[in-house]
């Protein structure tokens, strides 16, 4: 952030994830303040896709400790980081997923990475993740491009 001076640049980031919320909706997930300027941005440049978890209007909840708010802290005035959440699954077979692999890792420390079930579980994580369904992909290359347009006409405006 420093070496680039990203301080003094309006900017706006886009932080994909995948995994919370309706299947292949993206959703634009605002951790700035409510009443601050970059959350007033967030919601002119995405307008009502934007959510906002404080508000809880998210199928986030509000999270604290985030590299987020690095960003936060040395964004300019017109500037937002916003996370573009893409649904997959239900939030329990979420959670199911990443508990298996938090005890595997547990159980078998540093050689979990190299354990033969290991990679049982990898592809657990990516098919949760990342769908092997072309409708869903679709959909979410959509979005994003979308997401990137609204990001980028705010930043010029």
């Amino acid at each position: 952030m420093a070496d680039y001076r990203l301080g003094e640049r309006r900017l706006g980031v886009i932080d994909v994830h995948t995994g919370l919320g309706e299947w292949g909706n993206g959703e634009i997930i605002c951790d700035h303040r409510p009443a601050s300027d970059g959350a007033d941005t967030a919601r002119r440049w995405y307008g009502s896709r934007c959510t906002l978890p404080a508000l809880g209007t998210s199928s986030s909840v509000p999270k604290t400790g985030l590299l987020d708010y690095a960003w936060h802290a040395i964004m300019p005035a017109g500037s937002c980081y916003i996370t573009l959440e893409y649904g997959t699954y239900a939030t329990q077979e979420l959670f199911e997923v990443l508990l298996q692999d938090h005890r595997f890792w547990g159980e078998h420390g540093p050689a979990a990475a190299r354990h033969p079930e290991r990679t049982v579980l990898v592809e657990r994580m990516r098919a949760h993740f990342c769908p092997d369904d072309a409708a869903w992909r679709r959909q979410v290359l959509l979005q994003a491009r979308h997401t990137i347009r609204q990001a980028m006409e705010g930043l010029l405006s």
